[in-house]
């Protein structure tokens, strides 16, 4: 998980080699996880009751203005 916003570890079904299971150890949010439309909601949502809360964890506004936006963010290294 590139921005560390997730942490956990994946476990393997040795029995169906395609199925992962994934473990969470900690979280900055469980919303973070939803599809991204749900995800940008919550974080527009967030941000007004909280401010700068979401931008401490480096989730700048312009990332959560769209789908897009969120996925392409959520997936680039760090």
């Amino acid at each position: 998980m590139p921005r560390a916003l997730v942490t956990g570890h994946l476990e393997g079904d040795a029995t169906l080699p395609t199925l992962s299971t994934l473990h969470l150890d900690d979280t900055a949010a469980l919303w973070l996880l939803a599809p991204p439309h749900k995800a940008i909601a919550w974080a527009a949502t967030y941000d007004r009751a909280y401010p700068e809360a979401l931008a401490d964890l480096g989730i700048a506004p312009e990332v959560y203005a769209d789908a897009h936006a969120w996925t392409t963010w959520l997936n680039r290294q760090k």
